[in-house]
């Protein structure tokens, strides 16, 4: 095996030996000073909290001592305890008998300002609202005693709520609205307790949902958002990864619904949908509670596997499997850089006792690691390990299986980069026998293989036979219910690439948006997969006309490569021809503009030389491209009077050879998908 080196690109989960949210340095003993911008002692005593031990050791021994366990929910608890302590106390903030439990409260180790809100239900048991701050301590790196939680139930005052109940009265909705959002901006932190991970009970609470949407509507400088669940969930996501992989996961993402949660109060419902509906909008929240979730679910393996090395329990094959579950979610969130950072450690693993381990994991790091190096454009490397993966299946019996089937179309995608379209079509035509063989015609990896299949047609120009298998494709998606998926939204994305070649930009357009809807709807839009669907929205819009449309979606393309470090791949590659295309496209530049974009072409043709994805239409659309680069520096040299340039007419006229130029016009955007 060859060892992965890429230059290091600030990514989530950067580390093992650190959390994935930014640490809080523990204040010292005795510090009472107030947290998060809380100056004034009546703002501070209004955000008084217990700490996250207090609750898991004295808290939770009163509920024993009521004859309750860690079983009780919130809703048995609070009759037994929360309104006892408080029944003979007087309340501090309106001098009357009956205080909320926090204000009984005694010592600066159980209670001081709060450092987090708690965003839950009254239905969950205690036993699992401490099992989900302790987890969450554990993933922002805090002890437990430096963690003070603000929860309504034992911070504000239910004598009072319980006084307004006895009367018929409620709250108005705009008063616990301003109330609450000073609260979530004084705070600054909210923790939302989620469970279970594939449909969580939360989000089916109207109020929790607007906890939610009032802490992103602040933005994440204003308030931190954090979820977390009890242990169990990550046991429970642990082992749906390890038999459906990652598609139980994006199905959760895909179906979540703010718009389902219902409420006590009908008028309350309706007045938290409004604010939602005029503001960021259905789609926005549940986009962001998708991320949030994707984020809980990385965040767990990161610390599942790190606990699971310390402990070093496990046999060589389940500590390389582990690496593989947890890179192939890194790498499909597009977390690049963390998951070669996990790969090298099975690698590790794999040389340090190779001996022991199954051909079966063998073949599965090779294919993981031709993964890797295929998306950051190390295409020869990547073929290494595809072809090292073969052989050992090939060795071992265990090619003709769903696993060997899988690694073909990785072998045959990597081909079609290269341009050997021919080799492609072998090797996925081989694919296609191993999943008749076995059986499984109609799965999701059948999808996959149709869509690639097609996508060898397009770049063939077989665009009837391409428009036939991607329709299989659609078909096996709708049966297995995998077309809000990622991989439905990658095969939306070569359907509309499809219909772009065919004419259709505005078919191709609504394609690409559907595409967009899932990519958002499952947090996968910061991926390869989303800049490549934006770099292809983008070009469909300048075929159409709407420049200032394909510039936004050009730059988005750009920020996500270079988020993802994959710039420098053959996606990467074609994006660049995409911009400088673009760049010259404009009614009128400046002679900066022109070598922009020359530069964009040539450094595009340098990643092509470098990932051997040069062929011979590619060269000739890169040598055009930096031709007529060249030829707009030229002419806005030889135009002293002018400070812009016309390039969309003159050069296109009098400097550029006609076949550089597509039938949007100027450019080489009509071209690019073959790049």
């Amino acid at each position: 095996m060859t060892w992965i080196t890429i230059k290091a690109v600030p990514l989530p989960c950067t580390s093992d030996d650190a959390p994935p949210y930014p640490q809080r340095t523990p204040r010292p003993a005795g510090d009472d000073r107030p947290v998060r911008g809380l100056t004034s002692e009546g703002l501070r005593s209004k955000y008084l909290a217990t700490s996250v031990r207090y609750l898991a050791t004295e808290f939770l021994q009163e509920v024993k001592d009521a004859g309750l366990s860690q079983s009780s929910t919130l809703y048995d608890i609070e009759p037994k305890i929360i309104l006892p302590k408080g029944k003979a106390q007087i309340c501090p903030r309106d001098g009357e008998m009956g205080s909320a439990y926090v204000d009984c409260v005694r010592g600066s180790s159980n209670v001081r300002g709060a450092t987090a809100m708690l965003s839950y239900t009254w239905g969950y048991t205690i036993g699992d609202v401490l099992d989900g701050l302790s987890e969450h301590c554990r993933n922002v790196g805090v002890a437990a005693e430096d963690e003070y939680v603000w929860m309504c139930c034992l911070c504000i005052n239910q004598h009072r709520v319980k006084a307004l109940q006895a009367n018929g009265e409620v709250v108005p909705f705009e008063s616990f609205k301003e109330e609450f959002g000073e609260r979530v901006r004084g705070i600054g932190r909210v923790v939302a307790l989620m469970s279970p991970w594939k449909s969580p009970h939360y989000i089916k609470r109207v109020w929790c949902n607007f906890e939610l949407y009032t802490a992103i509507e602040l933005g994440e400088n204003a308030c931190e958002i954090f979820i977390t669940m009890p242990n169990r969930e990550f046991v429970d996501l642990n082992q749906a990864l390890q038999g459906s992989g990652l598609t139980t996961m994006w199905e959760t993402l895909a179906d979540l619904d703010v718009e389902r949660a219902e409420a006590s109060i009908q008028k309350d419902k309706e007045s938290i949908f409004k604010i939602i509906a005029d503001g960021p909008g259905f789609h926005k929240m549940n986009t962001a509670l998708a991320k949030h979730l994707q984020r809980w679910a990385v965040m767990s393996c990161r610390n599942h596997r790190r606990v699971k090395s310390i402990r070093r329990s496990q046999t060589a094959d389940d500590e390389i499997s582990l690496c593989l579950r947890f890179s192939e979610l890194l790498m499909n969130v597009g977390a690049i850089s963390d998951a070669i950072e996990t790969l090298t450690e099975g690698q590790m693993i794999y040389d340090m006792r190779r001996q022991i381990i199954s051909f079966d994991q063998a073949a599965n790091l090779e294919t993981m690691l031709g993964k890797a190096k295929e998306q950051i454009g190390q295409t020869d490397e990547a073929l290494e390990h595809y072809l090292e993966a073969r052989g050992i299946s090939e060795n071992a019996g265990t090619l003709k299986s769903a696993k060997g089937s899988q690694l073909l179309v990785n072998i045959a995608i990597l081909y079609r980069k290269r341009g050997d379209v021919d080799e492609a079509l072998k090797v996925l035509q081989e694919a296609q026998e191993i999943h008749q063989l076995i059986g499984a015609a109609e799965s999701l990896e059948a999808a996959h293989l149709f869509k690639n299949m097609g996508m060898v047609q397009v770049q063939r120009n077989e665009l009837s036979e391409a428009l036939k298998l991607y329709d299989k494709a659609t078909q096996i998606h709708k049966i297995t219910k995998t077309l809000t998926t990622p991989h439905g939204a990658g095969l939306l994305n070569a359907i509309g690439n499809l219909k772009t070649k065919q004419g259709d930009i505005e078919g191709a357009l609504v394609a690409y948006s559907e595409a967009r809807v899932i990519r958002e709807r499952t947090a996968t839009l910061l991926t390869p997969g989303g800049a490549a669907l934006q770099k292809d929205s983008g070009k469909a819009k300048s075929l159409k006309g709407d420049i200032e449309g394909a510039i936004i979606d050009y730059e988005e393309a750009l920020q996500i490569r270079e988020f993802t470090g994959t710039l420098e791949s053959s996606g990467g590659a074609a994006l660049l021809v995409e911009v400088a295309g673009m760049k010259l496209r404009r009614c009128t530049f400046k002679r900066g503009e022109a070598e922009a974009a020359l530069l964009d072409y040539e450094r595009a043709s340098s990643i092509r030389t470098r990932t051997n994805t040069l062929d011979h239409e590619t060269v000739k659309i890169l040598q055009l491209g930096i031709a007529a680069a060249k030829a707009a520096i030229a002419a806005v040299d030889g135009m002293d009077d002018l400070e812009v340039f016309d390039g969309g007419a003159a050069i296109t006229d009098k400097v550029v050879p006609e076949d550089a130029v597509g039938p949007a016009g100027w450019g080489c955007c009509s071209v690019g998908s073959q790049v």
